[in-house]
């Protein structure tokens, strides 16, 4: 019954997150200037469309593999770091973050972060990540920065205000946000971690009777 649960809250909290990207999408190609590459260079989206891959691949998957215990800590770090960043640095620039309706904002910057820490303790990975693990999640968070950094100058246009070398403080200021983002992301797969593995040790231990 619990499996059987499982599997649908996953499902339909990756089929609410497409939704409110296919939504997303629509309202911001209705916009003069819309670019399809700006809609997906947006970390949030990119996050939010792995998350839901993953809870759908974990749903179908009757066993889950040590391999996607890793993925899933991914995207556990990702969605977590996107909540905060939003919270602390975001909260008041939705519009100029292609969000127009405050339930897509809610789905992809409140509920899914939510789902996939919940997942995350309901269901924890068989063992802790090691050290390489936990850095092989940060690979894609400097990619993206380091793409978003790349692709400004030529499209003239930043995903988010704290890379964007054109405001106050030019690239020493893109630095120092950089620097500290990337901090909290090694504060937060840290902490993924660690919830994880104290999750799986209060797990009940199934014995095998003779």
């Amino acid at each position: 019954m619990f499996g059987t649960v499982t599997m649908v809250y996953r499902v339909v909290a990756a089929l609410l997150t497409f939704t409110a990207l296919a939504v997303a999408y629509a309202d911001a190609s209705d916009k003069a200037g819309f670019e399809p590459v700006g809609f997906f260079s947006f970390f949030t989206n990119l996050s939010n469309i792995f998350a839901a891959a993953v809870l759908l691949y974990v749903a179908v998957q009757p066993a889950v593999s040590a391999r996607a215990d890793v993925i899933r800590g991914a995207a556990v770090t990702y969605l977590a770091v996107t909540f905060l960043v939003f919270a602390l640095l975001l909260r008041d620039l939705t519009e100029e973050l292609g969000i127009l309706r405050p339930w897509i904002n809610t789905v992809l910057h409140q509920l899914m972060p939510v789902v996939l820490m919940a997942d995350w303790l309901l269901h924890p990975p068989r063992r802790p990540a090691d050290a390489r693990k936990i850095l092989l999640w940060l690979v894609f968070p400097v990619l993206y920065v380091c793409y978003s950094l790349v692709r400004g100058p030529f499209a003239d246009w930043y995903p988010y205000p704290f890379l964007d070398p054109r405001e106050p403080g030019g690239y020493a200021a893109v630095a120092a946000y950089s620097v500290g983002i990337a901090a909290v992301f090694l504060m937060v797969a840290w902490a993924t971690n660690r919830l994880g593995a104290w999750a799986a040790g209060r797990r009940p231990v199934s014995v095998t009777r003779p």
